[in-house]
């Protein structure tokens, strides 16, 4: 496969990627109500089994399979036993913690791609930047459907009435705003204050939904 191919499929992973990571989003603001939280977990399961299945294509998994095996094989193993302990009715907290632990993961996998030491193209950039605003927006609203799940948080709170939309529209503003920046100044500082807005999004989505 010529290097120019190599770059297409890892583009068309990364938007595969792009894709789960909505799917994640969907997932986690249907987990934030019991009665839609059966509805989020589908999206979740296609989430994952998508971004399982587009990574198998990527040329690592190729040559070093071994080493991806072993996680895949003790992550199932995890998965089963931890499902078999944990009791029907706690199955939505359950999926909306680990959704959360797969959204920080994925912010700490684009910070690392970022300090790669090679040279990043501005598509790449590009999804550096929206896996921090999925990964983090996922992690914060997923943690909070947890607590709302264990009636933390069990009912809305609406602190700021109608103004929580305009927030979250400045809050979306704010990481375009920052995105674009990023483009054209790759510093890392944009990348954490990305993170940053983030963070809130997620919260205000799910805490007074």
């Amino acid at each position: 496969m010529s290097g120019k191919d190599v770059n297409n499929l890892a583009d068309r992973i990364s938007a595969v990627y792009v894709v789960c990571g909505l799917l994640f989003i969907f997932s986690f603001e249907k987990l934030s109500n019991r009665i839609t939280s059966k509805r989020g977990n589908y999206y979740g399961i296609v989430a994952m089994i998508l971004a399982i299945i587009s990574t198998l294509f990527l040329d690592e998994i190729k040559t070093e399979f071994i080493k991806f095996l072993i996680p895949l094989i003790v992550g199932g193993i995890l998965g089963i036993v931890s499902s078999a302990l944990i009791k029907i009715t706690r199955i939505p907290e359950y999926i909306a913690f680990t959704h959360s632990l797969i959204g920080i993961c994925n912010v700490l996998l684009a910070f690392a791609n970022f300090l790669d030491p090679s040279q990043l193209p501005k598509l790449d950039l590009i999804i550096i930047t929206f896996d921090i605003f999925i990964g983090m927006l996922t992690f914060s609203g997923s943690f909070v459907a947890f607590l709302k799940f264990l009636n933390i948080f069990d009912k809305p709170i609406y602190i700021l009435g109608c103004g929580r939309h305009l927030l979250n529209l400045f809050l979306i503003c704010g990481v375009i705003t920052l995105s674009t920046l990023f483009l054209y100044n790759s510093t890392i500082i944009y990348l954490i204050i990305i993170a940053g807005i983030s963070l809130i999004l997620g919260i205000n989505l799910v805490f007074m939904s």
